[in-house]
C-alpha cells in the first residue's frame, strides 16, 4: 500500500476479518492461532511495546508451555519471516509493531471511527456516509477469529465490533437525516442477515421501512426477531422494541 503522504510502500496489516499481510500485489495470509494472536496483539498496539508476558497471556491463555519466552520468540520469527521485513521490533522485555513501516486496519478503522463522530456532530451526514463506508468496507470477517479465546477476542475484539455497530448506526441515522432511506433498510437487512438478534438493529429497520409507508414489513421484521429471540435465548424483545411495534401497528411513525 502506497503512504499518501510520503510516497512509501507500506505493509498492509489486516485483522478485521481473516488474518494477512499485503505488500505490492502479494496477498499472504496468515494461519495458526498463536500467529494470528501474535499479529493481531501487535496490530492492536501498534507503535506500543508489547511486554513478553502480556504475549504469553495472548498466545496461550492459561496453559503456557514450558520455556515460553522462547516459544514466544519462536513465533516472532516466523512471523517475520511472512512479513519479510523488520517491521515487528525487538525492545526491551517485549516486541512492537513499527508503526512507520506499516498501515493496520485496525487505526484506521479507529481514526475513521472519531471522524465520523465529529462530522456526526457537524452535521455533514453526507460526510458521515463516506466516512462509515470506507470503515465498514475494511472489516471482511469477525476480528481475530482464529485467535486463542484468550483476552484479544475477549477484550479488543467485543471493543471493535461495538465500534462496528455505532458506525451501522451512524450511517443509518445519516440517511435518515437526508431522506435516503432505501440505503438505510439495505445496510440494516444485512446487519440482521448476520446478526438476527441484534435489537437496536431491529428498531432501526422497523423505523425505515415505516417511514417509507411499508408498515407490514416493519412488523414482519419486528416478528423475525421476536422469533429469533424466543428459540435461541428464550427471551422476549426488550420494552423499546415492544413500543416501537405497537406505535407502527397504531400508524403512529410519520412518513418522511
Amino acid at each position: 500500500m502506497l503512504d499518501s503522504r510520503s510516497g512509501v510502500l507500506m505493509l498492509w496489516i489486516q485483522v478485521l476479518g481473516p488474518p494477512h499481510i499485503q505488500r505490492d500485489e502479494r496477498r499472504v495470509p496468515v494461519s495458526g492461532p498463536q500467529r494470528v494472536a501474535l499479529l493481531g496483539v501487535l496490530a492492536v498496539r501498534c507503535g506500543t511495546v508489547v511486554p513478553y508476558s502480556e504475549l504469553v497471556d495472548e498466545l496461550w491463555g492459561e496453559a503456557p508451555p514450558g520455556d515460553a519466552p522462547n516459544a514466544v520468540r519462536a513465533h516472532v520469527c516466523r512471523l517475520r519471516s511472512i512479513l519479510d521485513g523488520a517491521e515487528i521490533v525487538s525492545a526491551a522485555g517485549g516486541y512492537r509493531l513499527d508503526a512507520a513501516a506499516c498501515r493496520v486496519d485496525v487505526a484506521v478503522f479507529e481514526r475513521l471511527v472519531t471522524e465520523i463522530a465529529a462530522a456526526g456532530a457537524g452535521h455533514a451526514f453526507a460526510e458521515v456516509i463516506a466516512k462509515a463506508d470506507a470503515a465498514l468496507g475494511l472489516w471482511t470477517g469477525p476480528p481475530f477469529a482464529s485467535a486463542p479465546e484468550a483476552s484479544l477476542r475477549r477484550r479488543a475484539g467485543i471493543r471493535l465490533e461495538e465500534q462496528r455497530r455505532m458506525v451501522v448506526t451512524a450511517f443509518v441515522r445519516a440517511h435518515f437525516r437526508l431522506g435516503t432511506f432505501e440505503q438505510a433498510v439495505a445496510r440494516l437487512r444485512e446487519e440482521l442477515a448476520a446478526d438476527p438478534g441484534w435489537e437496536r438493529g431491529c428498531a432501526l429497520l422497523i423505523e425505515a421501512l415505516a417511514r417509507t409507508g411499508r408498515s407490514a414489513e416493519a412488523q414482519d421484521a419486528y416478528r423475525r426477531t421476536c422469533s429469533w429471540l424466543r428459540h435461541q435465548h428464550q427471551l422476549p424483545p426488550g420494552p423499546r422494541l415492544q413500543r416501537l411495534n405497537l406505535a407502527v401497528s397504531r400508524h403512529q411513525i410519520v412518513e418522511g
